[in-house]
């Protein structure tokens, strides 16, 4: 790889089960200190491009590169680059969370309790670390999981649905370490979630990908920063509103959720709708703009019809 500053790259990756392919050609690239997001509907191959990218499961065409090195020529070398975390971290319980890490340091080389320290650190474990694993919460075992997956200098870090039984503040704890993560340690972080509105908070580019192909791969706020041409309108009483939109903008209603009306239109049709509304006994609690999210984008890009795992 010519650019020093990916540190993860796929070309044409594909992979066949028995006649199907499932894996159509991926090619994407991460950067030192980038959180990426990879999406796509169910049965979309998101895990399973991960496992390739692992070394857990062969390549049938493409390379993947970590770190400069290629998976397949020299696979050590490049999986010493990378750490990863596919569903739940695998953890001993009845051990605690300083030796679950001299035991994952011994496997990757050697013993660093410097770097052990560090890592703890780093997660937010100092208080607990000497405590057995059996004895954490689940969003303490991701933390821990985390600080094994990086106790050995990774470039890359793969997590696949790492929020995955968490509650709100521990998706918010993950999301605000794998950040930290990025920024302090330089570390690109490549991760798949269910999550869209977390993915929204936490990526800075994202891959989405269908039927095992990339669709679009782009900044996060270039998806978001995307013209939806439309307003929420807060209308009471709603049923004479209704009356109202349905005669000015036939055709124009996006949707409805009680007062709220989303609504396909521009900025210069909004005074005289409002003027008409006022005019005809329908009250104009509030207009704005209507706020783009990744999953406005992702059910667009995708054609919808699919939930994303």
């Amino acid at each position: 790889m010519q650019d020093q500053n990916i540190v993860l790259k796929t070309e044409g990756l594909t992979k066949y089960f028995g006649k199907r392919r499932i894996i159509n050609s991926i090619s994407l690239e991460v950067r030192a200190g980038e959180i990426f997001g990879f999406l796509g509907p169910n049965g979309s191959g998101k895990t399973t491009t991960i496992k390739m990218i692992l070394g857990l499961l062969d390549i049938d065409a493409g390379k993947v590169y970590i770190g400069g090195c290629d998976r397949e020529k020299d696979f050590e070398n490049a999986l010493r680059q990378i750490g990863g975390i596919i569903e739940n971290p695998d953890t001993y319980g009845y051990m605690s969370g300083y030796r679950n890490l001299e035991y994952y340091s011994r496997l990757r080389g050697k013993l660093d309790r410097a770097r052990i320290d560090e890592v703890v650190k780093l997660v937010g474990l100092e208080k607990r670390i000497n405590d057995k694993v059996k004895t954490y919460s689940l969003g303490m075992k991701q933390r821990l999981g985390l600080a094994q997956a990086i106790v050995h200098r990774p470039k890359v870090l793969v997590l696949d649905e790492p929020t995955n039984g968490l509650d709100p503040a521990g998706m918010r704890e993950l999301r605000d370490t794998l950040k930290y993560l990025a920024e302090s340690e330089g570390i690109a972080v490549f991760v798949s979630s269910h999550i869209l509105s977390e993915m929204q908070l936490l990526c800075d580019r994202v891959c989405i990908i269908s039927a095992g192909s990339v669709l679009r791969t782009c900044d996060v706020s270039e998806l978001l920063d995307e013209q939806t041409h439309g307003y929420r309108f807060i209308l009471r009483p709603a049923d004479q509103a209704q009356a109202v939109v349905d005669a000015r903008l036939p055709g124009r209603l996006l949707g409805r959720e009680g007062e709220a009306f989303d609504l396909a239109c521009d900025e210069s049709e909004v005074p005289g709708l409002i003027l008409e509304l006022m005019q005809n006994g329908a009250a104009v609690y509030g207009v704005q703009p209507a706020v783009r999210t990744l999953e406005d984008s992702f059910m667009e890009i995708t054609g919808g019809g699919n939930t994303i795992a």
